[in-house]
């Protein structure tokens, strides 16, 4: 009975480390979006274009955080960006759960790292 509790217990908490991570990711994410939502409407408000459709003043907010992603993208790529980039691996990344796997993956995905993925091979 122990082991079947300590299989309980440590399979929620490594559950846990994988979901808050990627929880966290996407409320940051909806956060962003609904604050620029906020300045899209507000915009188009002082602009007097009347735009009622929420779809429109989404995309325009989308297209606000594909625009800001690339400017991060352009300033981490300065030498300010690669000092500040470093001392945040080095102090404060190591600490955020599954920020490691996640920027691997996410690094493999852009093609910054590794060119495929390596290949798993599981015995049934």
């Amino acid at each position: 009975m122990k082991k079947f509790i300590n299989f309980i217990r440590t399979t929620a908490i490594g559950g846990l480390l994988v979901i808050v991570p990627i929880a966290i990711i996407l409320f940051v994410l909806a956060q962003i979006i609904y604050g620029l939502y906020s300045v899209a409407e507000a915009t188009m408000a002082e602009m007097n274009i009347a735009i009622d459709d929420a779809v429109i003043l989404f995309l325009i907010a989308t297209g606000a955080l594909i625009g800001l992603c690339f400017l991060t993208g352009l300033m981490v790529q300065t030498r300010f960006g690669i000092v500040l980039r470093t001392w945040f691996g080095r102090n404060v990344a190591k600490r955020i759960p599954m920020y490691g796997a996640i920027a691997s993956l996410t690094r493999r995905f852009a093609g910054i790292e590794g060119h495929h993925f390596s290949a798993v091979e599981i015995d049934l």
